[in-house]
């Protein structure tokens, strides 16, 4: 059996490193706003909506790869902040079953 005090280390520093990744994520998509809005204004206020939610959403559509792709560096940090988001999600998934495991060992 898993002493109470490993399951709780092993769920602190899991949380952690979720805490940690999805506070990157969220880093990087306010940096990608602000280069992207430096870049090109116009087409930055035209395309981004105004909710802040939608706001986060529109690097992962169509329209975002035709207009990062072009620019290398947009490009670059548009792969970077999918990157962060798609393993925050995969983070915080895997945090579930990892969770029932430990509650289930330690009995």
């Amino acid at each position: 059996m898993i002493s109470e005090s490993t399951v709780l280390l092993v769920s602190f520093l899991w949380t952690g490193a979720y805490l940690l990744l999805s506070f990157l994520t969220l880093m990087q998509h306010k940096r990608l706003m602000e280069w992207f809005l430096q870049w090109n204004s116009q087409l930055a206020i035209a395309e981004t909506p105004i909710d802040s939610l939608k706001q986060f959403w529109f690097f992962f559509t169509k329209r975002a790869v035709q207009i990062c792709r072009p620019q290398p560096f947009l490009w670059r940090q548009r792969q970077l902040f999918v990157t962060l988001a798609i393993g925050s999600i995969v983070l915080f998934v895997g945090n579930l079953p990892v969770f029932f495991v430990l509650a289930i060992l330690a009995g």
